[in-house]
């Protein structure tokens, strides 16, 4: 017998209670280790969150910071969201103060430098204006201090133009005179008023309106009659249809009642034809007394508005003859 092959059974039961011994351990051993791996994973994984986390909290902060000078406090508080954190919030309303009122709210306005400093400045000015067109003096003095000369620069201005003739009341009156006369269809009243519009002194507004005669002045009545009659002729026209339809009822009236006494000449109805005649009278005079109600309210409708027409042209009532002897010229009236 071989003494190797008896030695073999018992080595490997060793072997096997050898396992049996060690097996537990080294599965413990893993298992230790496999939890040891989870706990360095869940570590690494909380601490980049925490950096994550702080990184945000930094850059709100800078955000915050920056909103801070541009928005305003009073946007900035206007509205504060939920939240656990005070700065959060303050950084949060800041943010949106920036986003609604932009980067230049919280800049102060810079105050208007002053655009004349001295009284020549003023009068340059001045010239510059004159040569657009021509102003009055009261004019000139208004616009200069409206566009912020001070009073004093101004009149000064105002009387350096009078001393060299830039200014002229009685030249610009007449000028504003000449430019009225190219509106044909205005009267004395418009005139008078157009020169008060312009600040004119009445002493020149007394020697232009001296210029404006009667004779002219019903020149440009008939003009603005003749205006009036183009801008109404269909209510003229309707007026006209109007007269038009009460004459031919005048007439159809006429020869019934012509052919009616001529039925009534004879002896047998002398007793019937009155009643017919009254009944035939009596219906035509209710017809054309709507008919004639009916033209007056039109013709009076158009009358005043030829008043209202002439009044806003500056005519006065004496000049109302003769739009309305167009009116009857024209319509037969």
């Amino acid at each position: 017998m071989n003494i190797n092959d008896s030695n073999e059974p018992k080595i490997s039961k060793l072997k096997e209670l050898i396992e049996q011994l060690e097996g537990p351990k080294r599965a413990k051993g893993r298992r230790d280790n496999a939890i040891f791996r989870l706990d360095e994973d869940v570590s690494c994984a909380t601490d980049r969150d925490a950096d994550a986390e702080k990184l945000t909290l930094r850059r709100k902060q800078k955000r915050a910071s920056k909103a801070a000078d541009y928005a305003p406090q009073e946007y900035a508080n206007a509205y504060v969201p939920f939240g656990e954190n005070a700065d959060e919030t303050e950084a949060h309303a800041n943010a949106q103060g920036r986003r609604k009122y932009g980067k230049n709210t919280a800049k102060k306005p810079k105050e208007p430098e002053e655009r004349f400093q001295t009284a020549n400045q003023v009068y340059d000015y001045a010239l510059n204006l004159l040569t657009l067109r021509d102003y009055s003096k009261a004019e000139m003095l208004d616009k200069l201090i409206k566009k912020g000369a001070p009073e004093a620069f101004a009149r000064e201005a105002v009387a350096k133009l009078l001393e060299y003739n830039f200014l002229n009341e009685e030249r610009y009156a007449l000028r504003v005179y000449e430019m009225w006369l190219n509106k044909r269809v205005y009267g004395r009243m418009h005139l008078q008023a157009e020169l008060k519009k312009r600040s004119i002194e009445p002493e020149c507004v007394a020697n232009v309106l001296e210029q404006f005669t009667a004779e002219i002045e019903e020149q440009r009545a008939a003009a603005a009659a003749e205006l009036f009659m183009q801008q109404n002729r269909k209510k003229l026209q309707d007026l006209q249809k109007l007269q038009q339809a009460e004459l031919e009822q005048q007439e159809d009236f006429s020869e019934a009642a012509d052919v009616e006494l001529e039925e009534c000449s004879s002896l047998n109805s002398l007793k019937k034809s009155p009643k017919k005649v009254s009944k035939w009278g009596s219906r035509w005079g209710c017809s054309r007394q709507n008919k004639v109600a009916e033209r007056m309210a039109a013709l009076k409708k158009i009358q005043a508005s030829a008043g209202r027409f002439m009044a806003a042209r500056g005519f006065s009532a004496r000049y109302m003859h003769i739009l309305l002897s167009k009116l009857h010229t024209g319509n037969d009236m």
